[in-house]
């Protein structure tokens, strides 16, 4: 997908060098607009100033039954109208009834040698950069945290929204605005997805309001917010922090949340000639059941994949599946991990009863669902073992199997 142009104003005498140095030091917007608004466009002032959105609000709502809503956030100098097209989650609202709400960030300056060049719209996620001892940290007295949450109590008071579906989700920038209310603002919302957006550093040092549920999606080969370090490098400049690493940001949250140090691990089926794989990390165990969950793109880029008639995945359907609490029905059968220990897991699929067979002793297996919950629990079981299965719900379910120096994760059907 295309990058929209930076507009910035009076540049003619400037230095091309400075002006690609912007260009980089901010992020990246997602496309070009060029698909029609959806929804309703609306204003809401805030803190002196007229905010914009659009407000989509399906046909299939109904206004005696509590609903989510969803909160999109689009990508550096990208449009409200352009996001709730990205995204991909129309459909999904208009299956579940779901109200949309997106918003669009304030344009954002900055000051260079004694003149202002207009950026683009741009959160206030808590980021800055320092180049040649100025610390360049636009829209930084920008209050959108305070807008979004005043614009969420207002669309409670119009509709009738679940107190444990308030969802936010967001690509680039957008992502990042998403972390900084999930950190600042976890007890006014249920769930966050991040796709390409990690955490500001300079708000990574922060600790939480309370747990919540977090999904990460990030490609190894992104170049704008790159996986290892959340880098760019602009020669002859260097290399330029803006937050922690994918993974860094998904151990925060695991951390924080109390979820198990061990993912359960599995692979999408790879089925699309679209030169990426698809890697997912489920942690759960924590005390109050909030999970955190992470996509690993392998060759995936600075992009919103959406459409599984070209990709493995579609970003809008797993990110509703994770708000509603469903995991995917197109994850592959072993561990992402290499496994030394031989096991075997038989039959498969199974109606009554599962045979489980190692190498070695089997210290311990555990049986998850696959919205996470523990279903069965056994230890000391010797090098094989019978799990009884007749009072599963028909479906597939993920069993962990310990060794005393291994881990394999199986996917397990029940028919």
């Amino acid at each position: 997908m295309k990058e929209k142009h930076l507009k910035i104003r009076g540049i003619s005498s400037m230095n091309v060098v400075v002006r690609n140095l912007l260009v980089l030091m901010f992020l990246v917007g997602v496309c070009n607009k060029s698909m029609a608004q959806m929804g309703t466009a609306r204003e809401f002032e805030w803190d002196g100033v007229v905010r914009d959105y659009i407000e989509y609000v399906p046909q299939s709502y109904n206004p005696s039954q509590p609903t989510a809503v969803v909160f999109m956030l689009h990508g550096l100098r990208d449009s409200m109208e352009y996001k709730l097209e990205l995204s991909g989650m129309v459909p999904f609202a208009d299956r579940y009834g779901w109200i949309m709400i997106v918003p669009e960030a304030l344009v954002a300056s900055v000051n260079l040698f004694g003149q202002d060049y207009e950026i683009g719209t741009m959160w206030n996620a808590g980021m800055s950069v320092s180049v040649a001892g100025l610390t360049l940290a636009p829209n930084q007295d920008v209050d959108d945290a305070g807008f979004l949450l005043n614009l969420l109590d207002q669309v409670k008071e119009q509709y009738n929204i679940h107190p444990d579906s308030v969802f936010f989700s967001g690509v680039s920038m957008g992502g990042f605005m998403c972390q900084r209310m999930a950190i600042e603002h976890s007890d006014k919302i249920n769930a966050v997805a991040s796709v390409s957006g990690t955490i500001a550093t300079s708000i990574s040092t922060q600790t939480p309001v309370s747990n919540i549920d977090i999904l990460h999606i990030h490609g190894t080969k992104d170049s704008v917010v790159t996986y290892d370090g959340a880098d760019f490098s602009f020669p002859p400049f260097g290399t330029f922090n803006i937050g922690l690493s994918a993974e860094a940001t998904v151990e925060y949250w695991r951390s924080f949340n109390g979820c198990n140090p061990t993912a359960s691990e599995c692979r999408y089926i790879d089925s699309k000639d679209d030169g990426m794989t698809f890697e997912r990390y489920d942690y759960t165990g924590s005390a109050d059941g909030s999970r955190v969950s992470f996509i690993k793109v392998i060759n995936g880029e600075h992009d919103w994949y959406a459409g599984t008639e070209t990709y493995d995945i579609c970003y809008a359907d797993e990110i509703q599946k994770f708000f509603r609490g469903e995991q995917p029905n197109n994850v592959g059968i072993d561990a992402v991990a290499d496994v030394a220990v031989e096991c075997a897991m038989y039959p498969n699929p199974a109606t009554s009863v599962v045979n489980i067979s190692a190498a070695m002793p089997i210290s311990r297996v555990e049986i998850y669902s696959m919205s996470g919950a523990v279903v069965m629990e056994a230890e000391h079981l010797g090098v094989a073992c019978r799990i009884n299965v007749e009072n599963y719900k028909p479906g597939m379910y993920l069993a962990k199997i310990y060794t005393d120096s291994n881990v394999v994760v199986k996917k397990l059907i029940v028919k």
